[in-house]
């Protein structure tokens, strides 16, 4: 205790002279390699969830979070959401956010952790679910990708999320809608104590900023950086959108945003061949965007306006779950001068 108060005094003696500890510079962010393949407990590659009996016996919980700090993004608290004569509504707590919260309960099963959601009386079926891992950096992970005929006639739904491991805390985002904004949409925080699975998400770093990871150069060149793709046993697809903004700050924020064109094709041999590389290999992508400025994947007209930015994820799916897709997070990369419509 006397040497750890004597350290503190000397640090701060020395700082009248020498500016203070605390105001050593700050480490420079550097880009590490974003890494999008699954791993087994072991660290192997693995285009499957690996999952297995645990040696050891873990007892399954969850629990939903009042809020998530580290979460890297707005919104760091569980709340519901509706309107009322046009006006926004956020709760925390309450009888709509009670009643969104009992429908939605976590199960144990061999192949790792069950959704489950429990339509209430009176609130018309959702038609969007996002099912987020979030890592233990407070990064947005992968997600289960669901189309719009997975929610078809379902009162009910069920899904199941492979990539923990038995034993290790996971912590999960959720997002859910049903379209009608007079009744709540639920934003939920949940940690998970998984009883069984064997396969991982590595981590994203924790001054991880996507706009490091993709970029448009000479006005309309797309250009793929330190990305690592994921390996599947099915086709692996990417997502491209192109994106007009009217603001210069980051995407989706500096300004109102008009989506110009949006491809979703099977990934490039370049991308294809990093994902089963043997040695950790990054994906040199390169793509000219006029080349999928056609009539086939264009959403609208040009509004003009003056920035332009893309938005660019992977799917793709695993061996033991070929009725489910998985997506990684989206990068998006920051808005440039849109000189492409020139």
């Amino acid at each position: 205790m006397k040497k750890t108060l004597i350290t503190v005094l000397s640090c701060a003696l020395a700082g009248l002279v020498l500016a203070g500890c605390s105001n050593a510079p700050a480490a420079k962010h550097v880009a590490q390699i974003v890494d999008y393949r699954i791993k087994d407990a072991a660290g192997n590659i693995v285009a499957r969830a690996a999952s297995s009996e645990p040696e050891v016996k873990y007892e399954f919980s969850y629990k939903l979070l009042k809020d998530l700090p580290n979460f890297n993004g707005d919104a760091k608290m569980s709340y519901v959401h509706y309107k009322v004569d046009g006006e926004t509504v956020t709760e925390t707590s309450g009888e709509n956010f009670d009643m969104l919260k009992n429908a939605i309960t976590f199960e144990d099963c061999e192949e790792g952790i069950k959704f489950k959601f429990a339509k209430p009386a009176d609130f018309d079926n959702v038609n969007y679910i996002n099912f987020q891992y979030v890592d233990s950096n407070g990064q947005r992970s992968t997600s289960v990708g669901l189309t719009d005929e997975f929610y078809k006639g379902k009162d009910d739904i069920e899904m199941i999320f492979p990539l923990v491991v038995a034993g290790k805390k996971a912590n999960f985002w959720i997002m859910l809608d049903n379209g009608n904004e007079a009744q709540p949409a639920a934003f939920f925080f949940y940690e998970i104590m998984p009883a069984h699975g064997d396969s991982f998400i590595q981590p994203l770093q924790k001054d991880y900023e996507e706009t490091d990871y993709i970029s448009i150069e000479e006005g309309h060149i797309l250009k793929l950086h330190k990305v690592i793709p994921p390996k599947t046993i099915k086709p692996l697809w990417h997502f491209i959108g192109l994106m007009e903004q009217n603001g210069a700050g980051p995407a989706w924020v500096g300004g109102p945003v008009n989506k110009l064109y949006g491809i979703f094709e099977e990934a490039s041999e370049i991308e294809v061949s990093a994902a089963n590389a043997e040695e950790p290999t990054v994906a040199d992508y390169v793509l000219d965007l006029k080349d999928i400025m056609t009539e086939q994947w264009k959403d609208n007209d040009t509004l003009g306006y003056p920035y332009i930015f893309v938005e660019f994820l992977y799917q793709f799916a695993m061996e033991d779950f070929p009725e489910y897709t998985f997506a990684t997070p989206s990068i998006k990369c920051v808005p440039i001068p849109n000189t492409i419509f020139e």
